[in-house]
C-alpha cells in the first residue's frame, strides 16, 4: 500500500471517529428516563438536613428550599391541638410553595360522617374518615353519610422506583396524616371517644416522595425521604433533584 493511500485511509477513520463521538454527546436523553428515586449520581446530590417536625402543644414548620435557586419550595408542618373539652387532634402537612414544582400524588375517597346522639338534648358532630384508616361508624344514635369527597394525598414510593408513565402530578396542600382522638360527654350521662385517621403516611418508615420542579420548559425531577411514625411528627432524612 502506498504510504499516500495509507495516510488518506487513515484521515477518513479519523473523521469518521469525531463525527461519531460528536453525535453521542448529541443524543438527548430525557430527565424522567435517567432519573431512580433514592439513587446518588453527579446529576442528582441529596441533602441530609436530619430534621424532626413535630407539633407539642402548637404547631412546628420547615421550609425548604430544593434546588437552591433562593425560593422556598416545600413547607412541613406538624401540629396538635388540645382543649379541656376533649380535643385531641393531630396532623402532618406538606405544602407545595412553588407554583413550578409538583408532587406524585394519589387520590382517595374521604367520607364525611355525621353522628347524632339523643341524650336528653340532640348533639352532632362532624368526623372525617377514609377507607385507608379502617374506621367504623360508631352505633349510637342516628348514622347518615352526608357527602363523599375526593381528596389528594402524596403517593409513597419506594428505594429504587422508576417514573412511571401514570404519575399523577399535584401541587395541592396534602395531609400526610391526621388524627382525632377527641372525646364528647354530655353532663355526665354518657362520653364518646373516637380515633379518626386522615392521609395515607401513618406509621411510615424510610419511604420518599416523588416531585419534579419545571425549569424553561423542562422538568428536573427529586425525591424526599420521610419517616411517619405517627401524626404530628415527621423525620425529614433527605430531599435531593437533578441539577439543571
Amino acid at each position: 500500500m502506498k504510504k499516500s493511500t495509507f495516510i488518506f485511509l487513515l484521515l477518513v477513520g479519523l473523521i469518521l471517529i469525531m463525527v461519531s463521538c460528536k453525535d453521542d454527546k448529541e443524543i438527548y436523553v430525557p430527565n424522567e428516563i435517567k432519573f431512580v428515586i433514592g439513587i446518588e449520581n453527579d446529576l442528582v446530590i441529596p441533602v441530609d438536613p436530619d430534621k424532626t417536625i413535630e407539633g407539642n402543644y402548637g404547631d412546628y414548620n420547615y421550609e425548604i428550599d430544593i434546588d437552591k435557586d433562593g425560593i422556598k419550595d416545600i413547607n412541613f408542618e406538624s401540629y396538635s391541638m388540645t382543649s379541656s373539652g376533649g380535643i385531641r387532634e393531630k396532623g402532618s402537612i406538606i405544602e407545595v410553595l412553588d407554583s413550578s414544582l409538583e408532587l406524585s400524588s394519589i387520590k382517595m375517597i374521604d367520607t364525611t360522617f355525621i353522628w347524632t346522639y339523643h341524650a336528653g338534648d340532640t348533639f352532632s358532630y362532624t368526623i372525617f374518615y377514609n377507607n385507608y384508616s379502617g374506621y367504623t361508624c360508631p352505633s349510637y344514635g342516628n348514622d347518615s353519610i352526608s357527602c363523599i369527597n375526593e381528596f389528594t394525598y402524596p403517593k409513597i414510593h419506594s428505594l429504587g422506583d422508576t417514573i412511571t408513565g401514570n404519575e399523577y402530578w399535584a401541587r395541592n396542600c396534602c395531609f400526610i396524616s391526621y388524627e382525632d382522638k377527641s372525646s364528647f360527654s354530655d353532663h355526665n350521662y354518657w362520653s364518646k371517644t373516637w380515633k379518626i385517621f386522615r392521609g395515607n403516611w401513618d406509621d411510615i418508615s424510610m419511604k420518599y416522595i416523588l416531585l419534579r420542579k419545571k425549569i424553561e420548559n423542562q422538568f428536573y425531577y427529586g425525591w424526599i425521604l420521610l419517616d411517619t411514625p405517627y401524626p404530628g411528627k415527621m423525620h425529614l432524612h433527605q430531599y435531593a433533584i437533578q441539577k439543571e
